[in-house]
């Protein structure tokens, strides 16, 4: 389990996702599993905020054709099998975040699973180095700014980032990762082709802009092919 952070666990945190764990692992014997759990937001103080995270969320949210373009498991909140651990590998400068990079692999290769409660106490204050903020490849893409063009390299700059971690994500775990996702990976990668009706092709093959609203999807296809 990850505890990097200043979080509060409650008393059942850990027994509570261990035996959801070994249900998992009983069900999917010797293969990577990830549990992650709900938290709720409070203040420095430990504070309800009111303020729920990753409580009542479908299946379809952590599955991989869903994790690969944004993150619904806290890394406060994951526990990790000894499958999973083994084989995520070194560190490399290609995983920004470790805990979407653990739930991604997971999800590929292995089972992810969630427990609908909230274990953790989530402290949301000035000094957060992430606050609780959705990480999430759309937002990020587009978002109306006051200076379009320093904002435009940004977007860029982290569009074909997000290129170079799943293709490095690809190369580590090809002979690991289960069929049907190796091929959603690699239609998803031409998202990032120079060729701009490949680019429309894949975007609608993935629902890359599904789930948005008209307006968000018109600029996010705009911004896409201009990079």
């Amino acid at each position: 389990m990850f505890s990097d952070q200043d979080d509060y666990w409650l008393p059942d945190k850990v027994k509570i996702t261990l035996d959801y764990m070994k249900n998992c692992e009983r069900e999917n014997p010797g293969v990577p599993i990830c549990v992650f759990t709900g938290l709720e937001r409070v203040d420095a103080n430990l504070k309800t905020l009111n303020q729920f995270m990753a409580l009542n969320i479908t299946k379809s949210e952590y599955e991989f054709k869903k994790l690969i373009s944004g993150n619904c498991a806290s890394g406060c909140t994951e526990m990790l099998n000894r499958e999973l651990y083994a084989n995520l590998g070194e560190y490399d400068s290609n995983i920004n975040l470790h805990d979407w990079w653990a739930v991604l692999y997971a999800s590929a290769c292995g089972v992810v699973s969630h427990v609908n409660q909230a274990l953790i106490y989530y402290r949301i204050h000035e000094n957060n180095s992430i606050g609780g903020k959705e990480i999430n490849i759309f937002k990020r893409l587009c978002l109306i700014v006051n200076s379009p063009l320093r904002k435009f390299k940004q977007s860029r700059q982290f569009f074909y980032q997000e290129q170079s971690r799943l293709l490095f994500f690809r190369e580590r775990y090809l002979n690991k990762i289960r069929p049907e996702n190796l091929n959603y990976l690699d239609e998803y990668l031409k998202i990032f082709s120079k060729n701009k009706f490949t680019r429309i092709k894949a975007i609608i093959k993935t629902h890359y802009l599904s789930g948005r609203g008209l307006i968000d999807k018109i600029i996010n296809l705009i911004k896409i092919l201009l990079f």
